[in-house]
This record gives structure tokens, sequence and C-alpha cells, in this order.
């Protein structure tokens, strides 16, 4: 039994053509799967941050929406409160009026 060591192999040029063209085909796959992930994964951020800017936009709408009410709701209160003072002094002004009238009548 004889053992040998093949030290280099030289295909003859048709296979090492196809060889070639096999290794050139693959890198271009390769190339083609990450720019399609690429794609994907751009199409994904931009629809996430599209989703976001519209969460944020609800929430800032809502918060103007609440703002606004609170507003109208003081608002509301304070003019409430200048109208009962107003009455107050009024009828403070009609009693006064009155006992003075009541006390004319008296002497």
């Amino acid at each position: 039994l004889a053992r040998y060591e093949i030290t280099e192999i030289t295909p003859d040029k048709t296979i090492s053509e196809a060889m070639d063209k096999q290794a050139a085909a693959e890198r271009l796959r390769r190339e083609k799967v990450l720019g399609a992930e690429g794609d994907k994964r751009q199409r994904e951020l931009e629809s996430e941050g599209a989703k976001i800017k519209l969460i944020n936009e609800s929430e800032g709408h809502l918060i103007s929406v609440q703002n606004a009410s609170e507003a109208e709701k003081i608002k509301r209160q304070l003019e409430a409160d200048g109208d009962a003072s107003a009455i107050l002094v009024k009828a403070k002004a009609q009693a006064e009026a009155i006992k003075t009238i009541a006390a004319a009548l008296e002497s």
C-alpha cells in the first residue's frame, strides 16, 4: 500500500471558469439578499416612525383639547364667581337702602 500526497490540483480552464462564475453568482445572490433585507428593515423603521409620529400628534392634540377644556372651565367658574359677587354686592346695597328708608319712616 503506497500513499501519495496531492499538493496542488489545477483544474482545466472550463472548470475553472465555471467555478469562477458560480462564485460570482453566489456573491451576487448574497448581495441581493442583503439589499432586500436592508430595504425591508428600512420600510419597517419608516413605518414605525410614522406610527410614532401619529401617536405623538394624537397625544399632543388630546393635551391641547384637555387644556382648552380646563381653561374654559376655569373661565366659567371665574365668571360665575364674579356674577355671584355682583349679586351679593347689589343685595347688600338694596338691604342697606331698605334699612335707610325704614329708619327714615320710623322717625
